[in-house]
């Protein structure tokens, strides 16, 4: 082999190298891409959890708070109405 077909072909594969050092640099970054997306909609599905959980517990106090104010005022009734009928 000729000394300008070695330098040739020592090109050509040092450009393959780098084409292949190129496409695993992109690979790698598709795949922290991916995994940012997916680290970003397991915040947003936690965010939306939370939220869910606090909502529901204000629901829950304020049904409970709502049952204890009813149930005050039919005890009042009741003993008003044990005071009449005395």
């Amino acid at each position: 082999m000729s000394a300008a077909a070695a330098a040739a072909a020592a090109a050509a594969e040092a450009t393959a190298a780098a084409a292949a050092a190129e496409a695993t640099a992109a690979a790698a970054a598709a795949e922290a891409t991916a995994a940012v997306a997916a680290a970003e909609a397991t915040a947003t599905a936690a965010t939306a959890a939370a939220a869910a959980a606090a909502a529901e517990a204000v629901v829950v106090v304020v049904v409970q708070g709502t049952g204890a104010a009813a149930t005050a005022a039919a005890e009042r009734g009741y003993q008003a109405a044990l005071n009449i009928s005395l």
